[in-house]
């Protein structure tokens, strides 16, 4: 087949926006290569304002700071809608220039209308992937046409062949909107398993940072809010304090960045030296041999409908894993066989799980032995593109809804 791959998101685009994002559409696309199917990137092309309403790379005090919070989302939300009039002609250019396709496949972005309405305009068969509603933008900072994002959502997801979510949460929404069951599906994010393997060696990172010897607990990710990195160094100050011998390495962030520095600068006052260290960004190529360094990974927060990229990768490294046990995430991992799961927000229970695991190596051992069973068994991406396979196959032989 022929797929149109298309990222329709004004402000962020694979180009721009690394993790767990870009590893998805990557790894979607050369899976998908690799079963035989020619397929074509189309995303935005350009980014024009932060999902807080300032642009990407502008200052933070800029002359919108100065605007009221409700009508920079508002303006915002505005310019998304907009954005469907400018990218509809980058469609049909790009159509006439790299077509004709056979199906198109669709990464959604919240009030993106224009490349379903193309797909049917063109009597072309149309699957959409669903990994967040348009309410996530509250978790953003906030959401300003609520109502018309909802009735543009429901309006676009109505109209696919198919639709696959990334949670049975999300999935749960589609039926909300009325999706017939029949086509909404689930499918949570995956890992490479032979990129990311338990016989991978962390010893160069551990002698590199000193850490021979010391039972390290980690986290890779960035330092946005929802991450819960503030929740980690809470939960890093009572272990610390307990059990001396734990450190805690925090792989992400960037240097410079406001969060990150105030984040660092706070437990600088509140943790002992060396219980605590940030690596700051690493590439993402380099990110297993750093995973391998940890004993016990760590997602600290978790929204109740995602699946986060590194559930995937911790899992398929055999570490043991600690996650809240939202929604989302218990979908994926069993309390006690494939992870400790702990209530969501509580850095207390958090920090009691981390003690557990860094006073007891075979139950780190067993858990991360089950985590990778799973992982390869169920979530890999070449599983996933079978699916996504399967999907469009069937999409193509229904032809536009």
């Amino acid at each position: 087949m022929r797929i149109l791959y298309v990222v329709a998101d004004p402000g962020i685009t694979p180009r721009t926006r690394g993790g767990g994002f870009q590893t998805h559409v990557r790894e979607t696309i050369e899976n998908l290569e690799s079963l035989g199917h020619e397929v074509s990137l189309l995303d935005s092309g350009r980014v024009d304002f932060e999902p807080d309403g300032r642009p990407r790379g502008g200052s933070s005090h800029g002359w919108k700071e100065r605007i009221p919070q409700w009508l920079r989302f508002v303006g915002r939300d505005s310019l998304y809608i907009l954005h469907n009039r400018r990218f509809r002609p980058r469609l049909e250019e790009f159509a006439r220039c790299e077509g004709p396709f056979d199906v198109v496949y669709e990464r959604y972005h919240a009030f993106e209308y224009a490349p379903g309405r193309w797909a049917k305009d063109n009597a072309l068969p149309w699957v959409l992937e669903f990994n967040a509603s348009v309410e996530e933008l509250k978790l953003l900072g906030g959401l300003g046409l609520g109502t018309i994002g909802r009735r543009i959502e429901g309006d676009v997801v109505r109209r696919a062949n198919h639709v696959v979510a990334v949670s049975g949460v999300l999935r749960d929404q589609l039926l909300g909107y009325r999706v017939s069951p029949e086509r909404a599906h689930v499918l949570h994010n995956g890992v490479d398993e032979n990129r990311f393997r338990p016989d991978i060696s962390g010893e160069e990172v551990r002698a590199s940072l000193g850490l021979a010897g010391r039972t390290v607990i980690g986290f890779v990710g960035s330092f946005a809010v929802y991450h819960g990195v503030d929740l980690f160094l809470d939960a890093a100050a009572r272990v610390t304090e307990a059990r001396p011998g734990v450190v805690f390495l925090l792989v992400g962030g960037r240097k410079g960045n406001l969060r990150y520095e105030t984040l660092r600068a706070q437990t600088e006052k509140t943790v002992r030296p060396g219980a605590v260290m940030f690596a700051g960004e690493v590439p993402h190529g380099d990110i297993p041999g750093w995973l391998a360094a940890m004993d016990v990974a760590v997602i600290p927060m978790a929204a109740d409908y995602g699946s986060p990229t590194k559930t995937f990768e911790y899992m398929a490294m055999g570490r043991a894993v600690v996650a809240p046990a939202v929604p989302a995430l218990r979908e994926v991992l069993t309390d006690g066989e494939t992870a400790l799961l702990t209530k969501p927000g509580d850095s207390a229970d958090l920090a009691r799980a981390l003690i557990q695991l860094a006073d007891d190596p075979l139950l780190r051992a067993r858990l991360g032995s089950g985590a990778r069973e799973a992982v390869v068994r169920h979530h890999t991406w070449s599983l996933n593109a079978r699916f996504i396979e399967s999907l469009l196959l069937k999409a193509r032989a229904e032809g536009p809804l």
